[in-house]
Order: structure tokens, then sequence, then C-alpha cells
């Protein structure tokens, strides 16, 4: 029987290898690098993979249009692929797992442990 660690370690081996998540980096290593054996990170990461949010399109033109406005540490190049960097991996992870809110009230900006929609 697999350990959740080892099967967090293997989900995220599958979502590197899919093109549709591998090509929205310029090089993926330094987030490979950054998430690790971390147990917190790969479950992350496997969070990621199950949102899917890097599929929509439309989600990642928001993001490269508005990840400033929300206080991102995320670098685009020219093609619009993410640079990753050591310091802006957990903002990348952050955005992909759509945990980067704005209060309607207090316009505040937060990150939630959890992006369940309420409606």
């Amino acid at each position: 029987m697999l350990s959740y660690k080892q099967a967090h370690a293997d989900d995220f081996a599958a979502l590197q290898a899919e093109q549709d998540f591998s090509s929205l980096f310029s090089d993926i290593a330094p987030l490979v690098m950054f998430v690790g054996t971390n147990k917190l990170h790969l479950r992350r990461v496997c969070a990621i993979r199950q949102k899917g949010h890097y599929r929509n399109a439309a989600f990642m033109d928001k993001l490269r249009q508005q990840h400033h406005q929300f206080g991102l540490l995320l670098i685009f190049d020219a093609q619009g692929r993410i640079d990753p960097t050591e310091r802006s991996c957990a903002d990348i992870i952050r955005a992909f797992l759509d945990h980067r809110l704005t209060s309607p009230f207090s316009e505040n900006v937060y990150d939630v442990p959890d992006a369940t929609p309420v409606h």
C-alpha cells in the first residue's frame, strides 16, 4: 500500500508530465525544487491538478492580467509563460489553487484555506 505522501508525489510527477501544465512554465525545475518532498506542498499541487484551473484559458488570461492587483509575485516571459523563481513558487501555487481573494466589502486581499464556491 502506498503512503499518502508517495501517492501525492506520484500525482505531482503526473502533473509535471501534463503538457497543459508544463507548457505554462519557461522552466518547471524551480517549482519542482520548491515542492520537493514537502507533504504540504505535495498535497497542494495535487489539489491544483484536481481543480484544473490551469486548463482554463480564461482563468490563465485573467491571472496574467491581474496578478499584480492581487499582490502575487509572478513573472511572465514574452510568450506568456510563467518564469518561476524560488521567491515566486508559493504565489504560483496560491494562484493555481485560486486561494487569493478580495473582499468586496473591505477591498482587502486575503489568502484563504478553502476556495469552495458558496453558490
